[in-house]
């Protein structure tokens, strides 16, 4: 993510111990209740529906490039 200072990125198991305005992983628990949640599409995700993402909050992305437009945007 060329877009982000590397100095700027955080990694953790538990995301719980913070609170932030935007989430990325590839688990609905790892979304928590950030203002923007962004689901990694993976095989271990693929059967969530876009309704129950929705009902969530959550918005689908397969790529890093689709995260940066999505930030850019907002």
């Amino acid at each position: 993510m060329p877009f982000i200072d590397p100095g700027k990125y955080i990694f953790t198991q538990n995301k719980d111990i913070m609170n932030f305005d935007i989430r990325i992983d590839d688990r609905l628990l790892g979304l928590g209740n950030a203002k923007i949640k962004l689901l990694f599409n993976s095989w271990s995700n693929n059967t969530i529906s876009e309704e129950e993402l929705k009902e969530k909050n959550v918005i689908r992305v397969n790529g890093w490039d689709d995260i940066e437009k999505i930030l850019l945007e907002e």
